[in-house]
């Protein structure tokens, strides 16, 4: 039986997929079990992705709230937007989380011209198990530029992987003129899933390509679960005026609430009592 993606891709129905994304989300293996039967019964030739998410959603919701909210995880992520500035500063984030020294560059000078790069970041010296992408070494220092899509269905393609390459090539010669910094390797991290083409592309480079399933083993969405560094967008009770709030003052993860004292995070984002008493509740539930 063949369902449609998002992007207008006819895949074959897979219920080992259900299973493992429910999985994640914490739902224990009798409810998982259960779900996968339901959902397979009701799947039918040519059903979109989009009305299985929903039936998955609906079981989630009525027996496990916080599992429900947890497999949502990537809708949460095309709600930073509609610019990519909160998903960069995520990113950096994430990536010093793992031990990576990471910051906002200034423009950095090629041979051709200066670029904005979204971000540095220098692995540990350190042994880390945590490591991302251990096989490239400790000490490297990695030109980062993130991509971020607003919109299901779509790839981050052969384009963006080439456009990444062009710059650090720039970047790299001008160190080797001794105008510039060093960097070792390219890093295109994204939101989505990368295309075929682009993942073949940045294999033949050894460029590093982090995103949505992306390595198999040690995606994103795996990383943000293995330190549950789950974005506020992913919380039922963040309306857009308050998520607006809380970026402008960096406050991005779930855990930055229960970080931070009850007062002065209403007065630091002007946010009552009420909603902010409601946000650090449904925090504190999905992080566990």
């Amino acid at each position: 039986m063949y369902i449609i993606k998002a992007s207008g891709k006819r895949v074959r129905f897979n219920p080992a997929k259900i299973r493992k994304t429910c999985r994640r989300a914490g739902a224990d293996r009798d409810l998982t079990d259960r779900i996968v039967r339901e959902i397979t019964e009701h799947v039918y030739e040519g059903m979109g992705t989009g009305e299985i998410l929903k039936l998955i959603l609906r079981s989630l919701k009525q027996r496990d709230p916080v599992a429900a909210v947890r497999y949502n995880l990537k809708k949460s992520f095309l709600d930073l937007g509609p610019t990519g500035f909160i998903f960069e500063e995520f990113i950096l984030r994430l990536l010093t989380a793992y031990g990576y020294q990471a910051w906002l560059p200034p423009l950095l000078p090629g041979v051709c011209v200066k670029h904005e790069v979204d971000i540095i970041a220098r692995s540990p010296l350190r042994e880390n198990n945590l490591l991302i992408f251990p096989e490239y070494g400790r000490g490297k220092t990695f030109m980062v530029e993130c991509k971020y899509h607003n919109r299901l269905g779509l790839r981050t393609g052969l384009k963006d992987a080439l456009y990444v390459w062009a710059r650090f090539l720039d970047l790299h010669d001008a160190w080797r003129r001794k105008k510039g910094q060093k960097l070792d390797r390219p890093w295109l991290i994204s939101n989505t899933k990368f295309s075929d083409s682009a993942i073949q592309y940045a294999q033949c480079k050894k460029m590093r390509l982090l995103g949505w399933q992306y390595p198999k083993e040690g995606g994103l969405e795996s990383l943000i679960e293995e330190k549950k560094l789950y974005p506020l967008t992913i919380l039922k009770s963040l309306d857009k005026e308050t998520k607006d709030k809380l970026f402008a003052r960096k406050i991005i993860f779930c855990s930055d609430l229960l970080s931070i004292n009850k007062e002065i995070l209403m007065k630091k984002a002007k946010i009552g009592e009420q909603k902010t008493t409601s946000l650090i509740n449904e925090a504190k539930l999905i992080i566990g």
